[in-house]
């Protein structure tokens, strides 16, 4: 029986099921496959290091010939196991770094459901043509180092390695392998007619796969996108002032354009012009016009800002490749607020952006105090617009091509469990990035909770699709946190200059 994708042990939980295609006779994916880069058809490609939110695009325009795709993920702490995409009709597991949110292997656990073939010609799983034995193997892949016995969930398993690449067969407890002393080393044979069959194969990046090695994406994966190494919030005392963006994108203009992207920083500041803002980030990948105003009740006691009538709508640049939208003033046309995205699971907007890997210093005079701790109910509009913009990108998120919609992030594999991930200290601040909880927050004002959430709710007619549940917003220090159940973790972040 083919292991299953899922690690055994695993706290895995929240499944949901992304898309389902089973009508008509299904035909059987044939791939080839690259060691340490890819596995993949002449229209598309699995490569090492892409974005979840890429590969998500590509599953939707391959939905004739790729279906039943279950999502695996740990809905408590989603940074603590890989994030899965299984294809069940194909046999294949995409397993993402939790934190990066990009492609770290690709196992094929069902040698049955896919056709495999090395350098486009050799098949080694054809049936029934071509029987995936380890003599085969062998003969397709060439010599390697000697071979491994292991045991998986009690049963032992015959490995062999290639850089970049691992081949699993289970093994006979009846047919033990004949074993030959050479040079120190035990290398293990077996008769013709019991020669184990393959039963996984897996893509990995480096030498080893128990190092979980997380890929660079090759450059020729941008595809013309940038995306944010770091977004850093500038602040003055509790105020916010703006960010500093720092940007990769592919090199142009060159005939040898080498192996590294170009990168750029820019500072974005409130008030900013449009023009401003697109020379810095370069164009959207859409403009989504602010909707009508859902929480009017909340404004009721102020004529001046009730008065919507005659106001034209607000409008938001969304970088999706970024994480990062920009809201800008419809009578001004300068920057109004930033909306940075972490793309959690029970989120929304979940696999729409890629993750904003933002830091943002909270200053210690929040502490226990109430000063700087606001009620939503007093600042309803800016609310608004942290829902606003998830209209725009689900919208765009199903129309845009695979190719050109997502730049991947480059972001390096850091333990979700170190301390260095949030500072905490009450006599300098706090440092809350994108893997920060809204629990540790309150554990930095003192625990004070002082003032109730805004409880958003997606499931009028026009967002009936929503798989998740509802999230809650808190506003402190001039920042809006919407953050989702049950892990607490932040969804995503607005960010408002002071007297807004």
């Amino acid at each position: 029986m083919p292991s299953s994708p899922v690690r055994p042990g695993a706290a895995r939980v929240g499944t949901s099921l992304l898309s389902v295609n089973e009508t008509g006779v299904r035909k059987m994916l044939e791939l080839h496959v690259v060691p340490e880069q890819l596995i993949g058809d002449d229209q598309w490609e699995f490569v090492l290091g892409m974005h979840f939110a890429q590969i998500v695009a590509i599953l939707k325009s391959q939905a004739t010939t790729i279906g039943n795709v279950k999502f695996i993920y740990n809905a408590q702490n989603p940074l603590l196991d890989d994030m899965v995409l299984d294809l069940v009709n194909d046999g294949i597991a995409l397993f993402f770094c939790p934190r990066a949110q990009r492609l770290r292997r690709i196992e094929v656990y069902n040698m049955d459901k896919v056709v495999l073939k090395f350098n486009n010609t050799d098949y080694f799983n054809k049936r029934p043509q071509v029987t995936p034995t380890l003599s085969h193997i062998s003969h397709v892949f060439g010599p390697t180092n000697p071979f491994v016995i292991k045991s998986e969930n009690g049963r032992p398993i015959l490995v062999m390695t290639f850089r970049g690449l691992c081949f699993i067969f289970p093994v006979d407890r009846t047919n033990d392998p004949q074993r030959q002393s050479e040079d120190g080393l035990n290398v293990v044979s077996y008769a013709q007619e019991t020669a184990p069959v393959l039963s996984k194969m897996v893509v990995f990046s480096g030498l080893d796969l128990s190092a979980n090695v997380l890929a660079r994406l090759p450059l020729h994966c941008y595809v013309g996108n940038i995306y944010a190494e770091y977004v850093k919030v500038l602040r003055s005392g509790v105020h916010t002032t703006g960010l500093e963006v720092c940007v990769a994108y592919e090199p142009c203009g060159r005939e040898d354009r080498g192996q590294t992207p170009e990168r750029k920083v820019s500072v974005l500041r409130f008030g900013d012009s449009t023009q401003a803002i697109q020379s810095a980030l370069g164009s959207p990948c859409k403009i989504h016009f602010k909707p009508d105003e859902k929480i009017y009740c909340l404004h009721a006691a102020d004529p001046a800002r009730n008065s919507y009538e005659d106001r034209p709508a607000d409008y938001f640049y969304n970088y999706f490749t970024l994480g990062l939208d920009v809201v800008f003033d419809a009578n001004c046309h300068t920057v109004k607020k930033f909306i940075l995205h972490t793309n959690f699971p029970e989120h929304y907007d979940f696999e729409l952006y890629h993750r904003c890997n933002f830091e943002v210093f909270l200053g210690s005079n929040g502490g226990s105090g109430s000063a700087d701790a606001l009620d939503l109910s007093s600042a309803g509009a800016t609310a608004s617009d942290t829902v606003s913009s998830a209209g725009a990108s689900a919208a765009a998120a199903t129309t845009a091509s695979a190719g050109a919609m997502y730049a991947m992030a480059d972001t390096p594999d850091v333990d979700p469990s170190s301390s260095s991930m949030v500072e905490f200290s009450m006599q300098q601040g706090m440092l809350v990035n994108s893997c920060t909880k809204w629990e540790e927050i309150v554990a930095f004002r003192g625990g004070h909770r002082s003032f109730s959430p805004i409880v958003v709710i997606r499931n009028d007619s026009t967002n009936a699709n929503n798989l998740f549940g509802n999230s809650c917003c808190y506003c402190y220090q001039n920042i809006i946190f919407d953050t989702i159940r049950p892990s607490g973790h932040i969804a995503t972040v607005t960010l408002y200059p002071s007297g807004s």
